[in-house]
């Protein structure tokens, strides 16, 4: 099966002539900021109108090359339900890029948001889920009036 060589979340992916990809801002950590006087409550299911990819680089054997696969991308809340999850399918080449652009990003919950990447067809996994994490926080800044 091809081999996952890179999977990163990233705010932006920029590719050039020669179809190199350029990884903009590699996401870990993301914070809601809340201002104000009073402790606000973010709501559970909250989500920031941020534009942001997940970018995964599979290298294939000489007889994988031409295959039909579908790359799923799962977005899971730190409550581990789901956010988002795509469905790419593709012809892979020898070094296949997969590049999936997701408006919204989920900040109501504190805690680990999980990306998690895997090769299907036929609608059954071939590859082990590979994942990135990125930990959300909340904090809280005084505001004036109120």
């Amino acid at each position: 099966m091809p081999k996952l060589l890179t999977l990163v979340v990233c705010e932006k992916i920029i590719v050039d002539d020669s179809n190199n990809a350029s990884l903009i801002v590699l996401m870990q950590n993301i914070s809601a900021s809340l201002i104000g006087n009073k402790k606000i409550e973010v709501p559970k299911d909250a989500v920031t109108p941020q534009a942001w990819a997940v970018f995964s680089l599979w290298l294939a054997t000489e007889q994988e090359i031409g295959n039909e696969f579908v790359q799923v991308t799962q977005v899971l809340w730190p409550d581990e339900t789901e956010f988002k999850r795509t469905e790419l399918p593709f012809t892979l080449s020898a070094m296949h890029q997969v590049r999936v652009n997701i408006i919204g990003f989920p900040i109501g919950q504190i805690g680990t948001v999980t990306v998690r990447v895997w090769l299907e067809v036929d609608s059954k996994p071939v590859t082990e889920p590979a994942y990135w994490p990125v930990n959300v926080a909340h904090e809280m800044t005084k505001g004036t009036g109120e």
